[in-house]
């Protein structure tokens, strides 16, 4: 991410697209804005973890696929100095993992994904989103990782993406499609 560094002086080759019109416009002469880049980001990733993730064989159903995707945000982070978090969710909160920074961590947390073992077949995204609106304070990137069969979730959802930078990861099977489109 960029955060607003400072202004300066306009100077020939800058990006006129950076030009602070605010500050040109009180003191007659050119300024930009600087920006510089976010260092120590959050990186949050929410996981679906209830009965629908069984879907498809064993050895490729949407759960797996799942944890190799948060598998690999978490190295991601580890690769970026950045703090990672994670949550499982079902119809409540399975696991929690505070963001935090680290080797240590981050291989918790991959254990804590593969070895997880659902409570609850169910599935409430509203209520998870509800649990990271009160417990995420900092501005965050967060991922949601689901099949997001699930209904009334989406004011929740508007209201995070206010926040945080929210990104959605859409986990699905061939063989569902053809399924919905027989039943």
């Amino acid at each position: 991410g960029l955060e607003f560094d400072e202004v300066r002086l306009y100077q020939y080759g800058d990006d006129i697209r950076t030009i602070d019109w605010n500050v040109t416009a009180k003191t007659g002469q050119v300024y930009i804005k600087k920006f510089r880049e976010e260092r120590e980001q959050t990186l949050f990733v929410l996981f679906d973890v209830s009965g629908s993730g069984d879907f498809g064989p064993q050895d490729e159903n949407k759960r797996l696929i799942g944890m190799e995707i948060a598998s690999i945000m978490a190295f991601s982070s580890l690769k970026n100095n950045d703090k990672f978090g994670l949550a499982t969710f079902s119809d409540r909160i399975e696991k929690f993992y505070k963001p935090n920074k680290g080797r240590k961590h981050i291989l918790k947390i991959v254990r804590g994904v593969l070895t997880n073992t659902n409570k609850s077949e169910q599935t409430d995204i509203n209520f998870a989103l509800e649990f990271i609106k009160h417990t995420l304070k900092r501005r965050s990137i967060l991922i949601i990782i689901s099949d997001f069969l699930d209904e009334n979730y989406e004011r929740a959802l508007v209201h995070l993406g206010r926040k945080h930078e929210v990104i959605l990861i859409r986990l699905f099977h061939p063989n569902e499609v053809f399924q919905m489109g027989t039943g």
